[in-house]
């Protein structure tokens, strides 16, 4: 999930007290922007030396909703992997000409639009695999077992993801 100002669970509480000074609340959110560059880096290079030129980090989650839900409706992905409609169509309208999904119109309701895996697309599963699971090895290098799970909490804590994570165990990292 990308934190932006079109997520509507990522608001600060009114009348919050706060904990941490001015200085570490920024140290706080400079790392955690590091970090993401330091994987955006790492997904982007990996895919790159897979062959799969074109793809982006933020198509990870469309391609693991797919893999792990078969074909879904642009709304169901919107909402899987906490993201606006358009953000999603725009996303998969790249991949659609890159040839990896296919859109097809329901045929209950012609509003609705179905997004599935092409052949090509099926393909990348065991590439994406391998990279979430490089990610996910990289992060924890060093961490403890319990600060690995500490981290996971608090990060869903801090996206609104508490309940969802707690019924939807494991994920891959990309």
């Amino acid at each position: 999930m990308e934190l932006t100002t079109e997520t509507a669970r990522f608001r600060p509480r009114e009348g919050r007290r706060r904990f941490m000074t001015d200085h570490a609340r920024r140290r706080t959110v400079n790392l955690a922007a590091r970090f993401l560059g330091q994987a955006n880096q790492l997904i982007t290079s990996e895919l790159l030396a897979a062959g799969c030129d074109g793809i982006a980090p933020s198509h990870g989650d469309i391609f693991h909703a797919l893999f792990r839900y078969g074909p879904l409706t642009m709304s169901e992905i919107a909402r899987r992997i906490h993201r606006t409609k358009p953000t999603v169509t725009a996303l998969v309208d790249k991949l659609e000409r890159l040839g990896y999904v296919q859109k097809r119109a329901s045929d209950h309701d012609r509003r609705s639009t179905y997004v599935s895996l092409t052949d090509e697309g099926l393909k990348l599963e065991p590439v994406i695999d391998a990279i979430s699971e490089k990610l996910a090895r990289l992060s924890e290098q060093n961490l403890t077992p319990e600060e690995a799970d500490r981290l996971e909490a608090l990060l869903a804590k801090l996206t609104g993801d508490a309940a969802e994570l707690a019924l939807d165990r494991p994920q891959p990292a990309f």
